[in-house]
């Protein structure tokens, strides 16, 4: 028996048979001899306290503290633990196992996979999956309110190419969460989101602008697959045939509407171009807003044209022109107008073109160029004054045209084609 005292608190008993012997043959260290051969060394790594020792008693196996260990172990006993480890290759405490041959086998043998060896700080998942019930996963935040939360205050949540699969139906609220009932996340700030269910097509748009307390999303706007938009307090779909019906029944058409181009009455060969060419001693000025004013420098005698204009806008109130100052001197004017009346019943619309000028004894003069009633029946008629001559102290100018219709619902509507003024003398 040999017996060394580490710190005074272990004992460790060597029992050997006849041919094995064990002595302490430097501090710390005890070698075992079997047959005169060297069978393991090992290092004790508590403070050894007592000398060398020796002896043997007959023994059928080695034992350590009375407990079996095979001829290749030895013991090792420090400050009050315990290890049995392999005398030619000890796996000592102080060194945190970093004398294992093989980490990889060695966490193989610990049935510890890949993601032993990541830190919390660099974790790379790079297949699998993650199932299970009560998951919850926070990204941005430790204390996750859903089973996916993420938080943070801008550019949070990215998707590039996701499609979202058997999901009858889809919520994407901000500043709110519904597991059963609304739940607001900031107090403080309102609530908005949409929701698509997957049944029926429809998309809806929901908002609380209440800033504190429960929720309560109503919503304000929805659209459906078949492209019908309904609001708060519209609505519109499609009535065919390029129409828009709204939420009051009344409908628009969608179809574009060109106006008919005439000289003289006469629709023109050409339907898309309209192109005013200046004649001899002719000038033509385009304003910018469809109006476009000819004058002539006048040649010999005759009259000469000093204003001339032509439009294509159509008016249901009152329209006022006032033409270029006009010197002292006799003038001759022509209208040329398209009148049209729309609407149900006995009704009609009444126009009127009103000329005003001062005449040469100062006093000014109000004259009717025409004035006619349209019944909704007859739906449309042009109208070419007769040429009306009057004699200005060259005082302003006016034309005036009006409409006016009865019962309510019928519109009446006049384009001022064209009007012409030429100066006959002084």
């Amino acid at each position: 028996m040999i017996r060394v005292n580490t710190n005074g608190i272990h004992e460790i008993d060597f029992n050997f048979d006849g041919t094995t012997t064990a002595a302490i043959t430097s501090p710390g260290v005890v070698t075992v001899t079997h047959a005169g051969v060297a069978t393991g060394i090992t290092q004790l790594t508590g403070d050894v306290t007592a000398g060398p020792g020796s002896g043997s008693v007959a023994a059928t196996v080695v034992k350590v503290n009375g407990a079996a260990v095979p001829a290749s172990h030895a013991y090792v006993g420090t400050n009050g633990s315990s290890q049995i480890i392999a005398a030619t290759t000890p796996l000592l405490p102080a060194n945190n196992l970093s004398d294992v041959a093989s980490t990889s086998t060695a966490r193989t043998n610990l049935g510890l996979g890949t993601m032993a060896t990541q830190n919390a700080t660099a974790v790379a998942i790079t297949g699998g999956t993650i199932e299970g019930t009560g998951i919850t996963v926070g990204v941005g935040t430790a204390s996750p309110q859903a089973p996916l939360h993420v938080a943070g205050s801008t550019n949070v949540m990215r998707f590039d190419n996701v499609g979202i699969l058997n999901n009858p139906n889809l919520w994407i609220t901000q500043n709110a969460y519904f597991d059963g009932t609304w739940h607001r996340i900031t107090s403080g700030s309102p609530v908005a989101g949409f929701n698509w269910v997957q049944s029926s097509g429809l998309l809806s748009f929901v908002s609380d602008t209440s800033t504190t307390g429960t929720p309560n999303p109503v919503t304000i706007a929805t659209l459906s697959e078949t492209g019908a938009f309904t609001g708060k307090n519209l609505a519109i779909t499609s009535g065919g045939g390029g129409s828009l019906t709204f939420q009051d029944g009344t409908t628009q058409s969608t179809a574009a509407t060109s106006p008919t181009l005439q000289t003289n009455g006469t629709n023109n060969t050409v339907q898309n171009k309209l192109n005013l060419v200046a004649g001899s001693n002719v000038t033509l000025t385009a304003d910018g807003s469809g109006d476009v004013t000819i004058a002539s420098s006048g040649a010999g005698s005759g009259p000469s044209i000093v204003d001339y204009v032509t439009s294509t806008t159509a008016y249901t109130t009152n329209y006022t022109y006032t033409p270029a100052t006009l010197a002292s001197g006799t003038y001759r004017v022509s209208v040329n107008a398209h009148l049209s009346v729309s609407g149900t019943g006995g009704g009609s619309a009444f126009f009127t073109g009103v000329l005003s000028y001062t005449n040469k004894a100062s006093v000014v003069q109000t004259v009717p160029l025409f004035d006619t009633t349209l019944p909704v029946v007859t739906n449309a008629q042009d109208v070419l004054t007769n040429p009306f001559v009057f004699c200005s102290n060259g005082s302003a100018v006016s034309l005036s045209f009006n409409v006016t219709t009865s019962p309510s619902g019928v519109v009446g509507t006049f384009t001022v084609s064209a009007i012409v003024i030429e100066q006959l003398g002084t």
